[in-house]
């Protein structure tokens, strides 16, 4: 280039946008990868020497190849943010014989992508680490387990996170698509989402195998007005977990979230990802049809490009999950989701802020 001649806009602008792409996949094919290298990156970009590139609109027209770069290099710069803001806990319910089997996969898959993840057991495991609970062992006892979790997380992060989810040792998530999610709602607002059922009580329950997140207020409304109350929450420790989760939050207030996408295509699930996809996995008497919340189809309609849990996820499916996600790359496919995501079809579910800030925004 000749000396004294400006630069281009669209040199500057494709100059900053690869870089910054490459950065970023670099990082995301890692197995290494971990939140805290993946915010650093984020501020080195965000407010960095890219966001005060002198440029020269004078010289250069409104060409569609400067607008698509734009573009671009505005939505890789949303989704650092969004990883930036949006913090999660994760806890995991396991038990000891699952700790080797199953929990060490979550760890080594998606567990890597959680601001804070801990593995909720009855034994001590420095492996993983688990959080031992002084809890009975055993399918009856969830519930305990999970009122003691939540007190757990309760006392020692409720500042420090916004959002405080409850997964299985075989479920799997998405974390990216979860904090795309999220990202519309404040943690100050009592809410929660997960794969919803209509049972037991008028708001229905989340799922427990398809996980559901809670938000600081959620938690903070369960630990400090639920369960001291025994007419607000079952005091006694048997029980199914999930359905009295939701009693609990239907009584102190706190609203059961809209998880689906704009489309009404879900994104929390209690069964592998075949049994929503292939008809004939799920039987037209299943009691699943009783239970679902809301319509949902079978086929590549039931799931939203943002789905992000699926259930009774065995230790192999789980890297071949995470492979496919992560590492394999199908050349020249380029997805382009809106961001902020647009918000659900059922805005009865939606806090009022939300729809005040983000307006009556379904598609």
């Amino acid at each position: 280039m000749a000396v004294g001649t400006r630069t281009p806009l669209w040199y500057l602008l494709l100059s900053v946008v690869l870089g910054m792409t490459v950065a970023v996949f670099t990082f995301l094919s890692l197995d290494t990868l971990t939140v805290a290298q993946y915010r650093l990156l984020a501020s080195s970009i965000i407010g960095g020497p890219a966001s005060n590139v002198e440029v020269f609109p004078t010289e250069v027209s409104r060409c569609s190849e400067d607008d698509a770069i734009e573009a671009h290099l505005r939505k890789i710069e949303g989704q650092l943010r969004l990883l930036q803001q949006v913090k999660v806990l994760v806890w995991v319910m396991t038990q000891p014989d699952n700790h080797q089997t199953k929990a060490v996969h979550v760890r080594d898959t998606w567990g890597k992508r959680v601001d804070k993840l801990l593995f909720m057991s009855t034994q001590e495991d420095p492996s993983l680490p688990t959080v031992k609970l002084n809890m009975t062992e055993g399918r009856d006892y969830l519930w305990g387990k999970t009122k003691e979790a939540y007190k757990y997380v309760y006392q020692h992060y409720i500042n420090d996170y916004d959002w405080f989810m409850k997964a299985d040792d075989d479920t799997f998530v998405v974390m990216e698509n979860l904090r795309y999610m999220l990202s519309l709602y404040d943690p100050e607002i009592p809410i929660y989402f997960g794969s919803r059922f209509k049972k037991f009580n008028p708001q229905g329950y989340m799922s427990g195998g398809g996980g559901y997140v809670l938000s600081r207020a959620a938690v903070k409304k369960f630990v400090e007005e639920a369960l001291p109350d025994p007419k607000k929450c079952k005091a006694d420790h048997t029980g199914a977990e999930d359905a009295e989760m939701g009693i609990c939050m239907t009584n102190v207030g706190v609203l059961a979230g809209d998880s689906r996408d704009e489309l009404g295509r879900g994104r929390f699930f209690p069964f592998v990802p075949a049994h929503h996809l292939v008809s004939g996995f799920i039987g037209e008497k299943s009691w699943y049809w009783d239970y679902i919340y809301y319509p949902i189809k079978v086929g590549p309609e039931c799931c939203s490009d943002t789905a992000i849990t699926f259930h009774y996820i065995s230790p192999d499916k789980m890297r071949e999950l995470d492979y496919f996600l992560y590492h394999l790359r199908p050349y020249g496919v380029v997805t382009q989701e809106p961001f902020p995501p647009a918000l659900p079809p059922d805005l009865k579910s939606v806090p009022k802020q939300v729809i005040e800030k983000f307006g009556n925004r379904t598609s």
